[in-house]
């Protein structure tokens, strides 16, 4: 970060400050006449593993409802790129999030993320376990910041909560969708919800999506279908068993695809003028694919007690992945370059807690966690030159092993204030054994790799809230979380660690939820301040014959920053939102010069913008008996960041903005909707990562429609 950044930076952070404490200072009374039919609804939210209100709860969330994603024209993960302030989304292979500059880009088999993805509750271990495409959905969550008491491991980041809609007892009703747009793109979408009595509820649904590539070689395409079903049983008022089952199944070369985009002449590789992001490989590569096949299975039981509430969940998931993805240009060292993984992963969780009921004063949740996940992989890495050479890595045995005793209590000080702790004891191993062939030397050499990491302790969290009026919250909070180490599978002779340690994370946040005008006006902001040891980072090694993937811990690092949001609605028809995301990233400390590595320290994390703003507005025209039409428009204006560790000047990402638009028709009766969309208005090619001289584009351009029918 240059001094003229860094300036730019620290007096938006002052600005960010001003306005934490404006939007604190500004808190009045909400009028006994508050109505959300002519403002601001209130929004339910799962955040701290009980329903609540979203200003009512001391965490900073980013939220998509169903509908807004259906009106959007998103219908994947990828798409959700620009949505929700300082989040972003990572296409490779499958899609990768970052929540203030945290993240993990990481290909190496059993790598955790640093934020926990959960469907219906359930942790998702890795995100090729995620459904690839969305539908049927009550909204999706992103909690900022750590969340390790409630979640567990994996969240210093955050979490991302993807909420599919439940089965409705007493109602029958139906939807279905058809979308269609450029690059060939049909998507479908259909569901049906069946009672079976007054106790029994069955709800089915499923969607399709397959476009051909954003790259002209083919790469970035899509192939999708996906089917869930929903069992709810309710035999009394006070229990519940939800018995869910998933499939999806995705084919085609699948995301990945990049463009050589190498620095000349000390200009930015993939910001140099003429750049072509989308050309992909010189020449197409026929035998690419990629295919991946999810199946999951969960139950949920829910009984409420007198004094308190129970809820036990099981979940098995099992993921089959394999896939071919080649360079084919002269610009990789050693001639082009082919990586080719296959993988099985199993994962079983279960969960119990019981949480106090919501008019209890004293608000409290206690519980225990397991999970288990196995997998074998394999992996082939190629250079074509002359003659077909190349290195395969198997890893035979994968295991991994988390157990969790956690609890978390707010006691009220008084009718405003209230008072929060939480404690979270871990105990986790791993372990990796398999052998890298190198195919380079003659005859063929074998070396055994794996390796084991296991380790043991306590997170906490301690956090204050004040009611400053009926509509304003104030809270601050100081947590740890951490994210589980691994095993690196790379031969001996690199100097490379067999194994890597947890990274780890004091957090303090604080920040303001606020209502304002007859709950026309809402304006959130949270400040933070990170701290971190051992945080993880994939880098690579080039040797004579063999490209090695690795983790390493950095030895300290720190992010701090902040976001203001503003919702506003100055008539029924009229809806104003408003974001600004300050984020001021650096390792610390990262030299890895003792096993032949360089000295990072200083750099900035990847894929973490300085600042970034959303604007949207959107206006409703009243038809009559004639519907209603919704024109609304929204961009995202980044600023410059860095997608590699080593913060390359070729694959430093510029400044840019992108503009999505839609225009939505409703039937009268709500019966019916036409949404006409497009995303990435400008066609700016916005690159997420920097490797071997190529650049991973983001989607370019993208626009459809949407037709939508549901029973009312």
């Amino acid at each position: 970060m240059t001094n003229d950044r860094g300036t730019s930076s620290r007096r938006i952070f002052a600005g960010i400050a001003g306005g934490f404490l404006v939007s604190t200072v500004m808190t009045t009374p909400a009028s006994a006449q508050d109505d959300p039919q002519h403002g601001l609804a209130d929004i339910i939210v799962t955040a701290q593993r009980t329903e609540g209100r979203l200003q009512d709860t001391p965490v900073s969330v980013a939220l998509l409802s169903g509908e807004e994603l259906a009106t959007r024209g998103i219908s994947d993960p990828a798409a959700l790129q620009g949505s929700l302030p300082a989040v972003q989304f990572q296409p490779v292979g499958d899609v990768l999030a970052n929540i203030r500059g945290i993240g993990t880009f990481n290909l190496q088999p059993g790598a955790d993320a640093a934020i926990a993805y959960n469907v219906d509750d359930i942790y998702i271990a890795h995100a090729t376990g995620l459904t690839p495409v969305f539908f049927d959905l009550a909204r999706i969550e992103a909690l900022r910041g750590p969340q390790g008491t409630l979640y567990g491991r994996n969240t210093n980041a955050g979490a991302i909560n993807i909420i599919t809609n439940r089965p409705r007892l007493g109602r029958l009703s139906a939807a279905a969708q058809v979308q269609a747009g450029n690059y060939d793109l049909i998507a479908t979408e259909a569901m049906l919800n069946l009672p079976l009595g007054e106790t029994v509820a069955v709800r089915i649904s499923g969607a399709t999506q397959k476009h051909d590539g954003y790259m002209r070689d083919g790469h970035n395409d899509a192939d999708i279908y996906a089917g869930r079903i929903r069992l709810l049983f309710a035999p009394d008022q006070g229990t519940e068993l939800l018995l869910t089952g998933e499939y999806s199944n995705q084919s085609g070369l699948g995301a990945g695809g990049s463009s050589p985009c190498l620095a000349t002449f000390a200009v930015a590789g993939c910001n140099r003028k003429g750049w072509d992001a989308y050309a992909g490989n010189e020449t197409p590569v026929p035998d690419d694919f990629r295919s991946v096949e999810n199946i999951g299975i969960n139950g949920q039981l829910a009984h409420d007690f007198t004094w308190a509430t129970l809820t036990a969940i099981a979940s098995w998931r099992r993921v089959d992945y394999a896939s071919l993805t080649t360079t084919g240009d002269a610009n990789i060292p050693f001639g082009d370059f082919g990586y080719k993984p296959s993988n099985a992963n199993q994962l079983f969780t279960g969960e119990v807690r019981l949480n106090s009921l919501a008019s209890s004063p004293v608000q409290w949740v206690v519980g225990a966690y397991y999970s288990r996940e196995k997998m074998t992989n394999r992996i082939d890495r190629t250079f074509l030159s002359d003659t077909l050479l190349g290195v395969s890595e198997v890893l035979d045995r994968y295991r991994a092993t988390s157990r969790a005793l956690f609890g978390q209590v707010t006691v009220p000080l008084g009718s405003r204030i209230r008072l929060t702790g939480g404690l979270r004891f871990t105990d986790e191993e791993k372990s990796a054994s398999g052998v890298a062939t190198n195919y380079f030397v003659v005859p063929a050499a074998s070396i055994a790799t794996g390796g084991a990491e296991s380790h043991s302790g306590l997170t906490w969290k301690a956090g204050i809230e004040a009611d400053l009026a009926r509509a304003s919250l104030a809270y601050a909070s100081v947590s740890t979380g951490f994210k589980s180490g691994g095993v690196n599978q790379t031969p001996a002779g690199f100097g490379i660690p067999s194994s890597y340690a947890p990274e780890r994370i004091t957090a303090y946040q604080a920040g303001v939820k606020n209502r304002f005008l007859d709950n026309k006006l809402q304006v959130n902001a949270e400040v933070f301040y990170y701290r971190y040891t051992g945080f993880q980072e994939l880098l690579n090694i080039f040797a004579p014959g063999y490209l090695a993937f690795y983790t390493v811990n950095s030895q300290k690092a720190r992010v701090y920053g902040g976001e203001i949001e503003v919702v506003a609605m100055p008539s029924p028809d009229d809806r104003f939102e408003a974001s600004l995301a300050l984020l001021d990233t650096r390792f610390t400390r990262f030299d890895l010069t003792s096993f032949g590595g360089a000295d990072y320290s200083g750099n900035e994390l990847r894929n973490a913008p300085p600042v970034t703003a959303n604007v949207a507005y959107q206006h409703r025209f009243r038809l009559g008996s004639a519907g209603e039409l919704t024109p609304r428009i929204e961009t995202v204006i980044s600023d410059k960041y860095y997608t590699d560790a080593i913060n390359s000047v070729a694959g430093q990402q510029a400044s840019y903005t992108q503009t999505s638009a839609s225009l939505r028709y409703l039937s009268a009766n709500g019966g019916w909707s036409l949404t006409g969309w497009v995303r990435n208005l400008e066609n700016e090619a916005v690159i997420y990562s920097y490797f071997g001289g190529r650049g991973y584009p983001l989607a370019p351009r993208t626009y459809g429609v949407t037709l939508r029918f549901e029973t009312r």
